[in-house]
């Protein structure tokens, strides 16, 4: 930024730059919350998805997994009969699922951040 000037060590910044600096840090923020919500997400199908591979029980650790990632596949349990293999399946597709839709909402940030920035 070509209008911050520097006096001994101290920045000096405009109110319209303020304003730019304090919305990217809302964007910036904003991305940080969709990846850490994508991040637990993954994480949470992962597990899923090697239970499912080895074929683990619901037990006390994994039936808590199964708990929680079963409202996240629920969407996605239809589109496969009920074999032996489509809970790898349906986790995997979640997962592609959901990473698209993570990125879809960062690119709207994104794309809201810049707009944003061309009005000063």
């Amino acid at each position: 930024m070509a209008a911050i000037k520097s006096f001994e060590g101290r920045f000096f910044v405009n109110q319209a730059q303020r304003a730019q600096l304090e919305e990217k840090s809302d964007a910036f923020v904003a991305k940080q919350i969709v990846d850490y919500i994508l991040a637990v997400v993954e994480v949470l199908l992962a597990f899923r998805f090697i239970l499912e591979i080895f074929k683990v029980g619901q037990y006390s650790f994994m039936g808590f997994i199964y708990s929680l990632t079963n409202p996240l596949m629920m969407p996605f349990t239809s589109a496969f009969n009920q074999t032996a293999t489509s809970g790898i399946w349906v986790s995997l597709i979640a997962a592609a699922v959901y990473s698209l839709v993570a990125w879809g909402i960062i690119r709207m940030i994104k794309g809201y951040a810049s707009k944003t920035f061309d009005r000063f």
